[in-house]
């Protein structure tokens, strides 16, 4: 059935679900397409939409501050979502970008605060929410700062090594 199809879009594999049977609820089609995803078998091109098998999976190189943060995160915060990224993941993509890098930890609502208040007594230059101001100005003079935002529930994300980040269509 999707063999020709170039993009799958989520609407289609609830049709083809509902076909073979007729009162599958969405969120069990939702979780077949998560495990689809996960097995390779199918690849996210967008948000709801897919193609069969696997391309090129990008996988960001991560260093040790990505890992401790998790571990701050999960010992304080054991069953909050959150998704860490860093600017320093997509230079090989891109001709403009600054020399300095920033971390980006998208945490679920309400927990942002919690957050950063756990991450400020443990490392240095952690912000919630700056400015285009201080974006600009102030941290072009530091080593590599954490950003503390609100999760995008429907944003793209995948573990790697233990660590949930995102996918390159978030980036």
């Amino acid at each position: 059935m999707f063999t020709s199809a170039e993009v799958i879009t989520t609407s289609d594999i609830v049709r083809f679900y509902k076909k073979l049977e007729p009162g599958i609820l969405k969120s069990t089609v939702n979780w077949r397409v998560y495990e689809l995803v996960n097995r390779n078998i199918l690849e996210r091109v967008g948000k709801g939409k897919f193609r069969l098998g696997s391309g090129n999976t990008f996988i960001p190189e991560l260093n040790p501050k990505h890992f401790k943060v998790r571990a701050a995160i999960r010992t304080q915060f054991p069953f909050i979502n959150y998704c860490i990224w860093d600017s320093s993941f997509i230079k090989e993509f891109n001709q403009h970008i600054t020399k300095n890098s920033f971390m980006l930890v998208d945490v679920e609502r309400g927990s942002e605060e919690s957050v950063y208040y756990s991450l400020r007594e443990q490392l240095k230059e952690v912000f919630m929410f700056p400015g285009k101001e201080m974006l600009g100005d102030y941290f072009t003079d530091l080593k590599k700062p954490i950003i503390i935002r609100t999760l995008v529930s429907e944003a793209p994300s995948k573990e790697i090594r233990n660590v949930p980040t995102a996918t390159l269509e978030k980036y």
